[in-house]
């Protein structure tokens, strides 16, 4: 798109805006509003929060937040979070918008957007448009229309190189988080829920070509889920059936594929078992950092656990630059014994969060080298 004069510019908005104004007429619920932020220079941040009021006689259904496609493709507003009264707000997922949450009737909420002008952009005038879908009972949406001015330039950060590019040879891929989602459970399973604090795993894995080595995870006692803390109430459904440290293995080694360019990862079907002092319990299922059907885990159950959810699919995360990244699979329980078989015959949604590091003293990224 040629370079405009801001006057130009913000002309072409408001013709967006009135179009968009039109469209939004005839739906049950709906609005729009517009935020100017202060001139910020390149690479300094400045944040608005846009607040409004579920009006309505009933709970509204917000499907999700993002940036409207092609209003801001230079990345300059983002979305941070997302906040229901005095709740603790909920961050943006990790494609940058907000997932579906439910916002009770005559509550307030607002989301927070922040304008940071990329230091490559020649514009000094910046605008985009952001979108909050509804559906349910109140279908619509509300737009806030983002307007900004960058003027000079702030501190801009370095670069960081390495990355999914560079990841070649023995790695380390360390397990920092692990959640599990079922409709027979109120609450999802996790890694943090314990009594005491989970150790992270640390695994030998390598990488050659495209294809990922995944070790076997063994009976060695170092991949423990600690026992629920009794002492929270909302935990008392799993007590039930998870009552002290589960212990978890895999099967065997698998070979999974890996896209240098992307950072992308498959693994193929991993057969996990857990196992508590008197019960046990098998998931097989591959993993991927692209997106899974969620099969029948009911979407609240999945919002408890902070699934990222883009067009009713579970999303994971490809290698990020610090060597970031989640796995996610979902299958269907169809093996266990004692209290955890009460899981038997139910879906069942995974998240892994780990890291895939260089494999050597200083635990970087990889270089290739």
């Amino acid at each position: 798109m040629p370079y405009l004069r801001p006057i130009a510019r913000f002309v072409v908005i408001l013709v967006m805006a009135l179009t968009v104004t039109s469209c939004v007429k005839d739906s049950q619920f709906g609005g729009l509003v517009q935020g100017t932020f202060s001139v910020t220079p390149k690479c300094g941040i400045n944040e608005r929060v846009f607040r409004f009021t579920n009006t309505t006689e009933d709970t509204l259904h917000l499907a999700g937040a993002v940036m409207a496609p092609g209003t801001n493709g230079a990345g300059h507003f983002s979305i941070q979070g997302f906040q229901i009264g005095s709740a603790t707000e909920i961050p943006s997922d990790v494609a940058g918008g907000i997932s579906p949450v439910d916002i009770p009737q005559g509550s307030p909420y607002a989301i927070r957007v922040r304008y940071s002008p990329l230091e490559e952009s020649g514009e000094s005038f910046h605008a985009a448009v952001l979108d909050m879908s509804f559906n349910g009972d109140n279908p619509g949406i509300i737009q806030v229309e983002l307007f900004g001015v960058s003027e000079g330039v702030a501190d801009c950060p370095a670069v960081e190189e390495g990355g999914a590019e560079g990841l070649s040879g023995p790695v380390d891929l360390t397990i920092t988080f692990m959640v599990a989602s079922t409709g027979g459970l109120g609450v999802p399973l996790t890694t943090e829920m314990g009594v005491d604090p989970f150790d992270q795993v640390s695994l030998d894995a390598g990488i050659t070509g495209t294809d990922f080595a995944f070790p076997q995870i063994a009976f060695s006692g170092n991949f423990i889920l600690p026992a629920p803390d009794p002492s929270v109430p909302a935990l008392a459904p799993i007590l039930s059936v998870v009552s002290g440290d589960t212990l978890i293995t895999t099967s065997a080694a698998v070979t999974g594929t890996f896209d240098a360019a992307t950072g992308a990862l498959i693994l193929p079907t991993l057969r996990i078992l857990l196992e508590d002092n008197n019960s046990t319990l098998v998931l097989e299922m591959p993993f991927t950092t692209g997106s899974v059907d969620p099969l029948d885990v009911p979407n609240e159950r999945l919002i408890a656990a902070d699934f990222t959810i883009i067009d009713g699919m579970i999303v994971g995360l490809p290698v990020q630059d610090d060597g970031t990244i989640h796995l996610v699979g979902t299958t269907l329980v169809t093996e266990g014994t004692g209290p955890l078989s009460a899981a038997v015959g139910l879906d069942i949604a995974v998240r892994i969060e780990a890291t895939v590091l260089c494999a050597g003293e200083d635990d970087t990224v990889c270089d290739g080298e």
